[in-house]
């Protein structure tokens, strides 16, 4: 069975992608944990009953008041992990892919994460890292962008 990862990388290929892969061996996968500002998360969400992914730094908090606003949504809630396990077996529960090439859900994207000119992500496993630029992100993978979280800086505490 081909990984998640392999798969995104194929994808990446096809479309003629510049990518960069850090394979947990790899000296730089520690970079990582030092950079991780650029670092992207994923959040599994329930919008009215349809299921969406949301996209933002790691260190931005999912404002979900604003983002149902945004969206002229009834509910927006994070879905369970039991809920992650069902629609994505392959990955670990915390790291789904950035992209909707896979899955074919909407992709919703804070406006923070796209100040950098680059994201890292988890390609379905925490064991490695693939990182491309912020406009073949938005080329690939077509995000419906908004204000939909808090970064620190927004709040009067630190995290």
């Amino acid at each position: 069975m081909v990984s998640t990862s392999e798969q995104i990388m194929e994808y990446f290929k096809d479309a003629g992608v510049v990518y960069q892969h850090f394979p947990p061996e790899d000296e730089q996968f520690g970079f990582f944990d030092q950079q991780i500002e650029n670092m992207a998360r994923t959040i599994l969400l329930r919008i009215d009953n349809r299921y969406a992914i949301l996209v933002s730094s790691v260190l931005e908090q999912v404002n979900y008041s604003r983002m149902r606003q945004v969206l002229g949504a009834g509910s927006v809630v994070p879905a369970t992990e039991e809920e992650c396990r069902k629609l994505f077996p392959e990955c670990d529960s915390t790291a789904l892919p950035v992209l909707d090439c896979l899955y074919e859900m909407r992709v919703y994207c804070s406006k923070k994460i796209l100040s950098q000119s680059s994201i890292s992500f988890n390609p379905g496993t925490h064991d490695e890292v693939l990182s491309i630029s912020i406009d073949d992100f938005v080329k690939l993978g077509r995000p419906v962008i908004g204000e939909f979280t808090d970064y620190p800086g927004d709040f009067q505490e630190i995290w």
